[in-house]
């Protein structure tokens, strides 16, 4: 038996460095007096958004970066804009109860301030009803909600949480609801968590509960809908060695562990993501000092954990970010580290496909050649765009999110078929064509 199991260990092993000897990173940018970057997003191929102390910058690829909008000497800046369907990108800025939700576009001076509100949004993704979703908090009451937010810079409570429940990483699911972690920072039952589903009406349930204690102290980790329709999360604590985990969660609520994250270095996961090959991705917390500040790993289906890349302190300092771009690479910010010491952005790149695109919707259902027509889904930038076969030339993407198509001419009565650099996908309903 030693026999026949020994060329299988050697052959993992092999492949875990083969992989990593063919994974390039880089310092995309030093952020030097833009201290703590958090989060990116992807507005436009090339371009990204982030949020550093009290501004809102762009980064190239190159490492250029560009201010966007600031924030009032007193206040506090949001998270990273996200991009809507009119193509603006919004976030807000806030101190205590007054927040002002602002949007943006590429360049500086494009800044548009909308009247202020009581709930301080942070938005996370384009809705097919071409609102964007998001968290929200109010600092009298410390009640935390999910909202939609519209282009005017209008805020919509979606649900209020009750008191004492934080909503985590929430999203936007396959089946119109939205999903997340809700987590206890105060009261009796303070550390608790589970996983949630709310309804686009506002109708809240339980779908299970998670582990005690599996987020230590403190929340931190990551939650998202898988390519299998189930939904993956990740603990900073619990799991065999208490060092975090990776957990499946199915949509009748079924819980189970995945993955059992290591100790030092390979310890306290955080963001973790699916790629477009289908493994996970994701950089962990570890154990910060002068030898490693957190490694950015790849785990497999069946639990086989691959690290790409071991961070040091000009590298950046973990918590970080990270986001796969629509270019196959992956992109993040270190909160602090670098030259300068208050963080980064930097590069990933483990030779990964370009992320398929998904055309889930479309609006409106009829039109007459000429009518415009917005498509919703994931992956939508730099598409192309067919009307049952005919060629659409005024063709405009809003952000990943939302691709606008103006009906041409020789169209007909069918699907509607988005190709990308990352691939081809179709509507599954179909475009009526009405005469003029």
């Amino acid at each position: 038996m030693k026999s026949l199991l020994r060329p299988v260990l050697l052959f993992t092993v092999f492949i875990a460095c083969s992989l990593a000897a063919q994974v390039t990173f880089h310092v995309v940018a030093d952020m030097r007096q833009y201290s703590e970057p958090a989060g990116l997003t992807e507005p436009s191929p090339n371009l990204f958004y982030l949020q550093a102390g009290q501004a809102i910058l762009s980064v190239t690829p190159e490492g250029k970066l560009t201010v966007l909008a600031t924030a009032p000497s007193d206040y506090v800046m949001g998270s990273p804009p996200v991009t809507a369907a009119n193509g603006r990108s919004y976030t807000a800025y806030g101190a205590a109860q007054t927040n002002y939700p602002i949007s943006l576009r590429f360049t500086p001076n494009s800044q548009a301030t909308y009247p202020a509100v009581t709930l301080g949004p942070g938005f996370i993704q384009g809705l097919p009803d071409g609102r964007l979703f998001g968290t929200a908090g109010e600092f009298l009451t410390g009640l935390y909600y999910l909202i939609a937010g519209d282009e005017a810079g209008q805020i919509a409570p979606v649900y209020q949480f009750p008191s004492g429940q934080v909503p985590m990483s929430p999203i936007y699911a396959s089946d119109g609801n939205y999903y997340g972690v809700s987590w206890a920072n105060k009261g009796p039952q303070a550390g608790a968590s589970y996983v949630f589903q709310v309804t686009p009406a506002g109708v809240q349930t339980k779908v299970v509960d998670l582990p005690d204690g599996v987020f230590g102290s403190g929340y931190s980790g990551s939650f998202f809908q898988g390519a299998d329709g189930n939904f993956y999360g990740t603990t900073a604590a619990g799991g065999a060695t208490g060092g975090g985990a990776l957990y499946q969660v199915t949509m009748d609520g079924q819980y189970s562990l995945v993955y059992s994250f290591g100790t030092g270095v390979h310890s306290t996961p955080g963001i973790t993501l699916q790629g477009s090959d289908g493994n996970f991705y994701g950089v962990t917390r570890g154990a910060t000092g002068p030898v490693s500040y957190g490694e950015i790993f790849q785990l497999t289906p069946t639990g086989r954990y691959t690290g790409l890349h071991l961070m040091k302190g000009g590298d950046g300092v973990c918590p970080c970010w990270l986001t796969q771009a629509s270019d196959g690479i992956f992109y993040g910010t270190a909160v602090t580290g670098g030259r300068s010491g208050v963080g980064t952005v930097f590069a990933l790149d483990a030779g990964l496909p370009k992320p398929a695109p998904q055309a889930l919707s479309f609006t409106p259902q009829s039109g007459a050649v000429g009518q415009p027509v917005r498509i919703w889904g994931y992956n939508l930038l730099s598409a192309a765009v067919r009307f049952n076969g005919a060629a659409a030339t005024e063709v405009s993407s809003a952000g990943s999110n939302y691709v606008w198509a103006t009906v041409p001419a020789g169209a007909t009565s069918g699907p509607i078929t988005v190709a990308t650099p990352g691939g081809v996908t179709r509507t599954a309903a179909s475009f009526t064509l009405e005469p003029r």
